[in-house]
């Protein structure tokens, strides 16, 4: 009987704290809400993975905007690992969550940076032998945006 009074107090100490809210439209079907800090739903970053051929793409997240927090990465490729692919390889970009509502490659190498376009989250890396640079930047409109590094190496 006691932990009854217990958890019953504790029920009621919630509801007065605002912790628990009870929606009053439908007394039917009361629904329970975890009051958070805002009143939207919070909304994670979501995280990218790159595969080809069956195996995981070594990348690096960079700068980002996302629900009011900005974090600005000043040397996006310093600590990524070098991934060697056969040239014409495609590799698969994968967001978990809410999927971006706009994606831009830019592919570079020692002579040039080029705007890769990707209607699919697919990229084909070059035929020809070499070391290529990409920035891949997802878009979710009103949540925000953010960049992705990698580095292939093609033999």
């Amino acid at each position: 009987m006691r932990k009854y009074v217990y958890a019953f107090g504790l029920l009621l100490l919630m509801l007065g704290s605002g912790f628990i809210l009870i929606n009053p439209d439908n007394v039917d079907e009361t629904v329970f809400h975890v009051q958070s800090d805002s009143s939207e739903e919070k909304i994670f970053k979501p995280k990218l993975s790159l595969t080809a051929n069956d195996e995981s793409i070594h990348f690096r997240r960079g700068s980002y905007c996302w629900r009011n927090t900005c974090e600005d990465n000043k040397d996006p490729f310093r600590s990524v690992k070098l991934n060697e692919l056969p040239g014409g390889s495609t590799i698969d970009l994968v967001f978990d969550g809410v999927q971006p509502n706009s994606l831009s490659i830019i592919q570079g190498d020692s002579e040039k940076l080029e705007n890769v376009t990707s209607l699919e989250e697919k990229l084909s890396v070059p035929i020809e032998k070499g070391t290529y640079y990409y920035q891949i930047k997802g878009r979710w409109n009103e949540l925000g945006e953010i960049y992705y590094y990698t580095i292939i190496e093609v033999y």
